[in-house]
This record gives C-alpha cells, structure tokens and sequence, in this order.
C-alpha cells in the first residue's frame, strides 16, 4: 500500500532481519542492539549513495516492540535524530497482556 502510494526514491523500507529465529532469545538489549547497528548500516548506505534521509519510522509489535524502544534510545544517545525526524510506533505487552 505504502509502496503504490511512494515511489522506491520517496520510501525505503527495512525490515530487520538480525533478530530472526532463535536470536530473539538473546533477550531486548542484545536485540535492540543488532537492530540499531542495522538501521545505522542502511543509513550510511543510503547516504552514500547519495539519498538524503529525512524521516525515520520506527515500528515494533509485542517483544519487538520492546527490541524497538531500546534501538531508538541508542539511536536518540547516538545522535541519529539530530538531522532526521523520528516518528516511533511501539506496540508491546507485559506477560499479563497489558500496555
């Protein structure tokens, strides 16, 4: 939908793939980690090949959600969004299901 809407030189979207399969057993920071160092890549990657970055959205369901909070606090301590604007939508429960 997003796709139809933006052309590829408009929208980039990653799915992050570091935390796949018995990875997320590692638990939510060494999660949150991978996934920042993943985000950080493709950033570098895009702008070296000359994109100029100026949004970033973020979105995590249950312990992705969780993995996604602690990657926008090392982006946000890394300085990331000092020239991209950050648009973060977590979604994520405790063990009894609530927010």
């Amino acid at each position: 939908m997003l796709r139809a809407k933006y052309g590829e030189d408009k929208l980039h979207i990653l799915v992050a793939k570091r935390n796949s399969g018995s990875f997320t057993y590692d638990g939510i920071e060494l999660g949150g980690e991978r996934v920042c160092q993943e985000i950080e890549e493709e950033l570098e990657k895009l702008s070296n090949d000359g994109q100029t970055i100026k949004k970033l959205s973020i979105v995590g369901y249950s312990l992705g959600g969780l993995v996604a909070r602690y990657a926008v606090g090392l982006l946000e301590s890394r300085g990331v969004f000092e020239n991209i604007e950050p648009f973060v939508s977590i979604d994520c429960h405790d063990q009894n299901g609530t927010l």
